[in-house]
């Protein structure tokens, strides 16, 4: 399994896969490095190499994904599960501050909300993401970020919806990064 969040050139990342092994699942994390590692495994292909690109377009998609990996499974029945838990996370952002100081809140893709309070923005990126449903919700404070943004978020999380885990991570590559399955 190869986990890719930055965008590498071909060359390197299909040296990367031969390293990895007969077959191999690709984590992309981002939509432009998707788009690479399809053409890496469509020129491993030729040399017998299986490479499976899991479509993970944020990197808690692929935490889901790699969360559910199990090397005792075979090959294709691993890369199903890592391909249902990626598509089973819903996921959303807070990045910026944009222009005139305002951060932007997306569900995926979409932006669904700015304003200039970067709590704000959270918790309702986080509240359109949870209207769907969900049993735990995984966020990752990153770059920009307010000091305990990602545990202001759990804690109105938490008291809102009781039953629901949320667990914490630091890192991200933006101020914050939140999934729901």
């Amino acid at each position: 399994m190869v986990s890719i969040s930055a965008g590498p050139a071909v060359p390197a990342l299909i040296e990367t896969i031969r390293q990895a092994g007969a077959h191999v699942a690709v984590i992309p994390n981002g939509h432009r490095v998707a788009g690479l590692a399809r053409a890496a495994a469509d020129r491993l292909g030729d040399e017998g190499i299986e490479v499976s690109v899991i479509p993970a377009r944020s990197p808690l998609q692929g935490i889901a994904a790699m969360a559910v990996h199990d090397s005792e499974r075979s090959f294709q029945a691993d890369v199903a599960a890592m391909n249902r838990a990626a598509a089973g996370m819903r996921y959303g952002s807070v990045t910026g501050p944009a222009r005139r100081g305002s951060f932007v809140g997306r569900d995926g893709e979409e932006v669904t909300v700015t304003g200039t309070d970067q709590g704000e923005v959270a918790a309702a990126v986080a509240a359109v993401l949870l209207s769907g449903g969900g049993e735990l919700v995984t966020l990752m404070e990153g770059a920009g970020s307010e000091p305990g943004l990602a545990r202001r978020v759990a804690d109105d999380i938490a008291e809102a919806s009781p039953g629901l885990e949320v667990v914490c991570y630091d890192g991200g590559p933006v101020p914050l990064l939140i999934g729901v399955e």
